[in-house]
């Protein structure tokens, strides 16, 4: 699959899609208050679908299966970084990091579409954190949280 022509109108239909369908999911969870809310779920499901859209690329340009080993390695080193960015405050009871670990993930499958020359994933994927950082706290403090920010 190349950026040519129809192929950024898939791959930004394909990113819209993961961003909605995460979005459903984390608005329900933020509506019950658990840790990983809207942001988090968006973050997961457009990086997840980034990351599928590389390795389809992968299966169709006769890549090495050392070169998806590799790329699986990456994926799952930063989230153990990731992972590092997640604390829990044992007075409030309270999960902070969770966007930011999203945030690290996310940019690692930006890091990895740029790596691999596919530019316009990278840039797409960019785009769409920068949106829902910033528009969907906006979205969280206005309606979800009730003026609630997350400090993450």
């Amino acid at each position: 699959m190349s950026l040519e022509g129809s192929g950024v109108a898939l791959v930004t239909f394909r990113l819209f899609v993961a961003v909605f369908l995460g979005a459903l999911i984390g608005i329900e969870r933020e509506e019950r208050g658990k840790p990983a809310g809207l942001r988090t779920h968006v973050l997961i499901t457009m990086a997840s679908a980034s990351f599928a859209l590389l390795a389809e690329r992968l299966a169709t340009t006769q890549v090495l299966h050392d070169s998806t080993r590799m790329l699986q390695g990456i994926i799952v080193g930063v989230g153990f970084i990731g992972a590092g960015a997640i604390v829990r405050d044992r007075q409030s009871n309270e999960v902070h990091g969770l966007t930011t670990a999203s945030a690290i993930w996310t940019a690692t499958a930006i890091g990895v579409a740029v790596g691999m020359g596919w530019l316009a994933l990278g840039a797409l994927t960019a785009v769409f954190a920068l949106a829902i950082n910033v528009g969907l706290a906006w979205v969280e403090r206005r309606w979800l949280r009730h003026g609630r920010s997350d400090r993450q």
